[in-house]
């Protein structure tokens, strides 16, 4: 069980990139208290939910700083792409409609490679906690 949830962690890092994938981990502590409270009848008290909320926040803060100065690179290479095309005063047309078109499936590709990264993360947590859960129950 713990090789298919690294594996799917693995994944998930691979996709998704290392700062979404800690804030989707960051979940887990607070997964582990609802399903612990219901499968096992565990106390979840208010000091225990502000815990979790702190650290969740925590980590939130850690995984998005910075982001603004780096998130503009995308953007700048777009717009930089577009400068050059026009520089070149639309000799290549076919040629843009050709990079348009392969821009298009990459993005189709990476639209699914984060879908599947998503699901990967998801059945991470869900296997993360059921195995949380099965140490609890069965564990000495």
């Amino acid at each position: 069980g713990a090789v298919v949830g690294d594996v799917l962690w693995l994944h998930s890092l691979q996709a998704l990139g290392a700062k979404l994938v800690i804030l989707l981990d960051a979940v887990k502590p607070l997964a582990a208290a609802v399903l612990g409270s219901f499968f096992l009848q565990e106390q979840v008290g208010p000091f225990l939910l502000l815990a979790i909320v702190v650290t969740m926040g925590g980590v939130l803060l850690v995984a998005t700083e910075g982001q603004e100065e780096g998130g503009g690179q995308e953007a700048r290479a777009a717009v930089k792409s577009e400068m050059e095309g026009k520089e070149e005063g639309g000799k290549s047309e076919g040629k843009e409609d050709g990079v348009k078109e392969e821009e298009r499936e990459n993005g189709k590709g990476r639209g699914r490679r984060r879908t599947v990264g998503y699901i990967c993360a998801v059945a991470n947590i869900i296997l993360d906690v059921y195995g949380a859960i099965l140490t609890k129950m069965y564990g000495r």
